[in-house]
C-alpha cells in the first residue's frame, strides 16, 4: 500500500509539471522549478496562521475549508496554473474579508501551501 501510495504521487507530480508559471522574461517554469522562496513561504506560514486556519486548520487538512494539502487539494488544482490559484485565494479568500490582504501577502500564503505540498522553493519569489 504505501509504495502504491508512492507511485500515485510521482505520477501526480508528474501530472503538475503541466501546471506553468509564466515568467517576467516570457519563459515558462512549472512548481517544480522553485517559484517561490523558502523566505517567502516562511512569511506565508506566519500569515496563514493569522488569516487562515480558522477554517483550514494549522495542519491545513481543512474543517470548515477545504483541506490545502494533500491528494484531493492536488486533484483539484492540478489542470489549473498557479496564477489560477492566487486569483481565487485573492479574489475569495479569507471567506468573510475576501480580497482583504495585500497581494504580497497573498503570494506568500500560496508559497505556503505550495510549500507544505513538497514543492520546492527556489531564489526568485513568486510574483504576479
Amino acid at each position: 500500500m504505501p509504495r502504491r501510495r508512492w507511485i500515485l504521487r510521482i505520477v501526480l507530480i508528474a501530472a503538475l509539471t503541466r501546471v506553468v508559471v509564466a515568467q517576467e522574461s516570457g519563459n515558462h517554469k512549472t512548481v517544480l522549478d522553485g517559484v517561490f522562496t523558502a523566505a517567502q513561504a516562511e512569511r506565508g506560514r506566519e500569515a496563514y496562521a493569522v488569516h487562515c486556519s480558522s477554517c483550514h486548520m494549522d495542519d491545513l487538512q481543512g474543517l470548515a475549508g477545504p483541506a490545502l494539502k494533500g491528494q484531493q487539494f492536488l486533484d483539484n488544482w492540478r489542470e489549473d496554473s498557479v496564477k489560477s490559484l492566487f486569483t481565487f485565494i485573492r479574489t475569495q479568500m479569507p471567506q468573510r474579508a475576501r480580497g482583504s490582504l495585500s497581494e504580497e501577502t497573498y503570494l506568500d500564503i500560496l508559497s505556503h501551501i505550495l510549500s507544505v505540498n513538497m514543492f520546492p522553493a527556489g531564489s526568485k519569489e513568486l510574483s504576479t
